[in-house]
């Protein structure tokens, strides 16, 4: 039973140390997602001011702009608040 035990207790030892082998990779992987997604909002925050103001200009000579168009522009806005 003795034998039993310190193996157990041998393999709980190795996964915690590579459970905690993980945690540099998943740090790293946080900065690397936060720059890009860092840059994805700023992309969205540029291209939503944009939509707006062609909405605005195509509503000023009475231009509707097509369903695809808005729904691009819902989509900038919608990436802009992540």
């Amino acid at each position: 039973m003795k034998q039993v035990q310190k193996v157990w207790a041998e393999l709980s030892a190795k996964e915690q140390k590579v459970e905690l082998a993980m945690v540099p990779d998943i740090l790293q992987d946080y900065k690397t997602m936060q720059k890009q997604l860092d840059a994805i909002s700023n992309i969205a925050a540029r291209r939503a001011r944009d939509f707006d103001e062609v909405i605005k200009m195509a509503a000023k000579v009475g231009v509707d702009m097509d369903a695809k168009f808005k729904e691009a522009g819902k989509f900038f806005k919608k990436v802009e608040k992540l």
